[in-house]
């Protein structure tokens, strides 16, 4: 073997937060946290992840679009997105939101 190693990462969906699409409606963001480590490298510690925000709808496009370029891959179900009613767990927009407003005072 030649030695070569890969790039590793890590993906996680840790919270999401209340935003407002282009028109002002309000709507759940999805904060994606990754983090790469590069060849050789056995310490993430320090680092901290990048992240951006992502829609559930984008979630489901970006499967749509890998399901079709790798069929044999994305027959599996548990690769596909939960319903998006599964995130709704916690009640309708009114309870998350009086959630988010708690949850933020913890750190007030």
């Amino acid at each position: 073997m030649s030695g070569h190693h890969s790039w590793r990462y890590t993906v996680n969906v840790p919270l999401w937060i209340l935003g407002k699409d282009p028109e002002g409606e309000q709507v759940a963001l999805y904060r994606v946290n990754v983090l790469l480590q590069p060849p050789d490298s056995t310490d993430l510690s320090t680092k901290p992840p990048f992240f951006v925000l992502r829609r559930y709808s984008q979630f489901r496009q970006l499967h749509t679009e890998l399901k079709a370029q790798f069929p044999e891959q994305f027959k599996d179900r548990a690769l596909a997105p939960p319903p998006k009613h599964a995130f709704a767990a916690l009640g309708g927009a009114t309870q998350q939101k009086e959630l988010l407003d708690r949850y933020g005072g913890l750190f007030s």
